[in-house]
Formats: C-alpha cells, structure tokens, sequence
C-alpha cells in the first residue's frame, strides 16, 4: 500500500492546477489524466455550492474529487 500511495503522490506533484477547487470547469478538464482511475462514484448527491436541491454524481479519482451536475453539464467542481 505504501508504494501505491508513493506512486500516487508522483502523480499529485504533475498536476498542480488541482490543488484548488474549481467551480464550473470546462469539460475538457474533467476528463481521466494518464495514471488517473475511478476510485469510487456515487450518484444523487446535492450540490452545497449554493445551487440548493441539485443533484448530481461525486467521483472520486486516485487524483481528484470531481461532482457533476445532473443538470448541467457546465455546472461543476473539481478539487
């Protein structure tokens, strides 16, 4: 396991633009990096940002926390 979190660590240091959250990204950036998998993803989860009551999918990467609207495909977050 702890060469796995090493591996993942490389990975994180590449891509310094997702140390920040990020609000309605364009799509292109939501898109799976090389070395970047599906951890989990989970469906129906609300939006807290401020646009109550809409639901949308949480997927977490080995890389990223990504939530997408339901909705809208240019409402979303990524961390």
């Amino acid at each position: 396991m702890f060469k796995s979190v090493q591996k993942n660590l490389k990975h994180y240091d590449v891509i310094r633009e997702d140390r920040d959250v990020r609000y309605d990204v364009d799509s292109k950036q939501l898109n799976l990096r090389n070395g970047e998998f599906i951890v989990d993803k989970s469906h129906g989860i609300e939006n807290t940002k401020g646009n109550r009551r809409q639901k949308g999918t949480l997927i977490v990467t080995n890389l990223r926390i990504i939530w997408l609207s339901h909705v809208s495909s240019k409402i979303n977050l990524r961390k």
